[in-house]
């Protein structure tokens, strides 16, 4: 590995010895790597990844000018999420010999284990993974692919009900809701944010009731307008027109999901209850696990046909658990296309897919099941 390190002199190419790179998962949501500086020979563990996992796990032993850098950086991720801008943070540890020693040493058993694996090397990795000292934060840009917004505003004309599960932040995943037109600027958002099982609850059950306030009065409205006359009924329509129900927008963040897929808190009929009532669901900071049994939910509990679409690594247990899984070849390679059903260069192609090719195949199966039940009273009726 080789990266610019200043030297005494000014700046120069200063060559870097991989010692252990702990690679990401999702669980973590952090990837690490500790290399040995050429000069001093210090071993150091720098790392990367999602700002709660980096953010949670910083030294608390610093003075009050770190304290402040820390409220700073969280300023500018709020700030860098609003703008719709993907964050980052990175930190780094410096070891000590005898704590590297004694890490490495263990950290080898894992990778040895015949029975556990995999849990063992978690722990190893959260046991090196802490005390960070902040290094800096980034915000980048991630564009939408051309004719995303009017492909998803022609699926929804069409009737499908649209949930986007993503990893991202969520002041980040609901601008790029607003911007690729998953939520519209009239649209009423609900959002899920609960730290225990008993308040996502009481939130979930307020939603609900507070939705069913709103069918009832609207019913009653409408029937009210029936009831009184003409001349009522063209004024109640003119004041309905005004006062209709806004659609609604659902937001649900990573950890309310905890408590919602769990087996044992009873939450998840009630929030696909509400999920119904709602035009558009936004899972976000969810993880591959999560995705997955949000689509399982979905498609056991409300008795519909599912379609996933994914381009990364992330989504493979999405398209897998779905009834049609379709997988978009990019950059982030091609691990959903290989476990999908159908593979597309472009999210847009997705409008044509379904509208077009999903309507003839529609009426070529109707045809050939009117074919078949002809075929077979024909030759029943025939001597």
């Amino acid at each position: 590995m080789h990266t610019r390190q200043p030297h005494h002199t000014g700046y120069g190419l200063c060559e870097f010895e991989v010692l252990h790179v702990l690679p990401f998962d999702s669980n973590r949501k952090r990837m690490s790597i500790i290399v040995r500086h050429p000069e001093t020979q210090e071993k150091i563990l720098y790392c990367k990844g999602a700002d709660s996992a980096i953010l949670d796990n910083l030294s608390r032993s610093v003075d009050d000018k770190t304290k402040l850098l820390i409220f700073r950086t969280q300023q500018q991720l709020n700030s860098y999420s609003k703008r719709g801008l993907r964050v980052l943070c990175m930190a780094k540890r410096v070891l000590s010999d005898p704590e590297y020693e004694d890490w490495a040493m263990k950290h080898k058993e894992a990778e040895n284990a015949l029975s556990d694996r995999e849990r063992k090397l978690q722990e190893s990795y959260h046991r090196i993974e802490k005390n960070f000292t902040l290094v800096g934060a980034t915000g980048i840009e991630d564009r939408l692919q051309d004719g995303v917004p009017e492909t998803i505003q022609s699926l929804r004309n069409a009737g499908i009900v649209v949930w986007v599960l993503t990893g991202d932040k969520q002041e980040t995943a609901v601008n790029i809701a607003y911007s690729c037109a998953l939520f519209t600027p009239g649209m009423e958002i609900l959002k899920l944010n609960a730290r225990t099982k008993d308040q996502a609850d009481r939130t979930i059950k307020f939603f609900l009731q507070q939705s069913e306030h709103q069918e009832t009065v609207q019913q009653q409205a409408q029937v009210g307008s029936v009831s009184n006359g003409r001349a009522h009924v063209e004024f109640s329509s003119r004041q309905e027109n005004s006062s209709s129900p806004k659609e609604r927008g659902l937001v649900v963040d990573g950890r309310t999901l905890v408590f919602i897929l769990d087996r044992r808190a009873d939450l998840k009929k009630s929030f696909l209850t509400l999920a119904g009532k709602c035009s558009a669901v936004l899972c976000c900071r969810a993880t591959p696990l999560q995705k997955s049994l949000i689509v399982r939910s979905a498609k056991d509990s409300l008795k519909v046909l599912t379609l996933a679409v994914g381009d990364g690594a992330n989504d493979v247990s999405m398209i897998q658990t779905a009834d049609v899984g379709i997988g978009i070849s990019g950059l982030e390679g091609r691990q959903a296309v290989m476990a999908s059903d159908y593979a597309i260069a472009r999210f847009r192609h997705l409008e044509k897919l379904l509208l077009v090719h999903g309507h003839w195949c529609y009426d070529r199966l109707s045809r050939i099941i009117l074919y078949f039940f002809y075929k077979n009273a024909v030759s029943n009726f025939l001597p």
